[in-house]
C-alpha cells in the first residue's frame, strides 16, 4: 500500500474514533439533561423554528450564537418568576382545598396532580352546580331574614318598650333618688343593628341586598358564614343575642335639684357608700322581677305572687334607706320575702307584714351536740308583733 494510503487511513480512523468520543459525550450530557428537565423531545419543533428564525435574522453564527445566550437568559429570568408564582398559586390552592394541603409538595416537578384536578373541574357540570350554588343561596337569604334579621327586629323593640316601660314605673321617687334605665347602642354591633333597621324596612320586597352597602355587606357575609359553618360556636350565640346590640346602664339623681345631672352607676359605683351602692341594684332587681312576671304589661291587674326573695338583703342601707326600698316593693305591686341580719328587723318589721325569727337551740344528747334551728312567726299587726315593735323600736 502506497505510504500516503496508510497515512490517509490512519487519520480518518482518528477522526472516527475522536467523532465517536464527542457522540458519546454529547449523548451523556442529553441523558443528563433529559433526566433533570424530563422529555425535551416535545419541544424539538419549536426549537427548529427558533433556530430558523434566528439564524435568518442573525446570518453570522457568532452573532446567533450571542443571540442565543442573551434569549436563554431572558428565559431563564422569566423561568425563575413563573417557577415562583407557580409554587404560590400550588399554596394557595392548597388553603381552598385540603386534599392538596400537604401533598403533593407545592415544590414538585411534576404537575401531574393538578392537571387531573383541572381535568375532573373541567369534566364537570359547572353551571349546573352554579345554578344550584343560586338556589341555595337564595334559600339560605330567605331564611336569614326571616328567621334571623325579623326575629332579632322584634326582639329588639320588645327590649326597647321594656325599657320604656320599667322607667315608667321608676319614675316615682326611691327616698331622694330617681332612677332611670339608658340602653346605649353598642359600637361593636353598629352594621348589625343597620342590617336589621334596613331589613324591616324592605321587609316585603327584594331590595334588601341591593340597599346593603359594603361594610354591612361584609358584616352580612361574615354572620352567614358564622351561621353555615359554626353554628354551636360562641360566636354564632354571640351575634344571635340582642342583648348584645346594646351597653346598659342605671343612672340615678337627686329629686331635690332639677338642675342636677343624672349620675351613671356603673361609672361612680367605687365612689359611692356602701347603702348608696346597694340601692341602685335593688332597683334592678325589682326591675328584673318586674320583667319576670310581666308585671310591667297588661298582666299587671291579674293575681300573681310576684315574690322577691333576697338573701342578706338591706345590709348595708341604713333605716331610711330600708324603708325607701320596701314601699318601692308595693309601689311597683310585688311581694318582697327578705332575709336579713338581726340588726336591720327593727327598721323593717315595721312595714312588713310577718317576721320569723330562726332561733338556734343548741343542746347535748348522749354527749353528742344536737343543733335545731327554731322559727317564730310573728304578724306586725298582732298584739305580740306591736309589743315587739314598741321594745325594739
Amino acid at each position: 500500500m502506497h505510504p500516503e494510503h496508510s497515512t490517509r487511513i490512519f487519520e480518518v480512523e482518528a477522526s472516527l474514533t475522536a467523532a465517536k468520543n464527542e457522540e458519546e459525550a454529547a449523548l451523556k450530557g442529553f441523558e443528563r439533561i433529559k433526566e433533570e428537565t424530563g422529555d425535551i423531545s416535545v419541544h424539538a419543533k419549536r426549537l427548529s423554528e427558533w433556530r430558523t428564525d434566528i439564524t435568518t435574522q442573525f446570518p453570522a453564527l457568532d452573532v446567533a450564537a450571542d443571540e442565543f445566550s442573551r434569549l436563554e437568559r431572558e428565559a431563564d429570568k422569566k423561568a425563575g418568576i413563573g417557577w415562583e408564582q407557580l409554587v404560590a398559586a400550588r399554596k394557595e390552592l392548597g388553603l381552598i382545598h385540603n386534599k392538596f394541603k400537604d401533598d403533593p409538595d407545592p415544590k414538585s416537578p411534576s404537575n401531574k396532580p393538578w392537571e387531573t384536578f383541572l381535568d375532573q373541574i373541567q369534566s364537570a357540570n359547572i353551571p349546573e352546580y352554579e345554578q344550584k350554588s343560586k338556589t341555595e343561596r337564595a334559600r339560605w337569604e330567605h331564611l336569614f331574614r326571616n328567621n334571623v334579621l325579623q326575629r332579632l327586629d322584634q326582639a329588639l323593640r320588645r327590649l326597647r318598650d321594656v325599657v320604656v316601660l320599667l322607667n315608667s314605673y321608676l319614675k316615682t321617687p326611691i327616698g331622694d333618688d330617681l332612677y332611670e334605665i339608658e340602653a346605649k347602642p353598642n359600637p361593636e354591633f353598629k352594621h348589625l343593628r343597620e342590617l336589621v333597621s334596613l331589613n324591616a324596612q324592605h321587609q316585603r320586597d327584594e331590595l334588601f341586598y341591593a340597599a346593603v352597602d359594603s361594610q354591612m355587606r361584609d358584616t352580612l357575609e361574615t354572620f352567614l358564614r358564622t351561621l353555615v359553618e359554626k353554628p354551636d360556636s360562641l360566636e354564632a350565640v354571640r351575634l344571635l343575642d340582642y342583648r348584645h346590640y346594646y351597653d346598659y346602664d342605671l343612672l340615678v339623681r337627686d329629686k331635690r335639684d332639677n338642675t342636677a345631672k343624672p349620675i351613671s352607676v356603673d361609672k361612680q359605683s367605687g365612689k359611692m357608700s356602701g347603702g348608696e351602692n346597694q340601692s341602685p341594684y335593688f332597683v334592678v332587681i325589682l326591675a328584673s322581677y318586674l320583667r319576670a312576671y310581666k308585671r310591667h304589661e297588661s298582666r299587671w291587674r291579674d293575681p300573681s305572687l310576684a315574690l322577691v326573695p333576697i338573701d342578706e338583703a338591706f345590709s348595708k342601707m341604713d333605716t331610711g334607706r330600708i324603708k325607701d326600698c320596701i314601699e318601692a316593693i308595693k309601689d311597683l305591686d310585688l311581694q318582697g320575702v327578705f332575709s336579713m341580719s338581726t340588726g336591720n328587723v327593727p327598721g323593717a318589721f315595721g312595714l312588713c307584714e310577718q317576721l320569723i325569727i330562726v332561733s338556734r337551740n343548741e343542746d347535748k344528747r348522749a354527749g353528742r351536740p344536737h343543733v335545731r334551728n327554731v322559727p317564730v312567726s310573728i304578724l306586725r299587726d298582732s298584739e305580740e308583733g306591736r309589743e315587739w315593735i314598741k321594745e325594739h323600736s
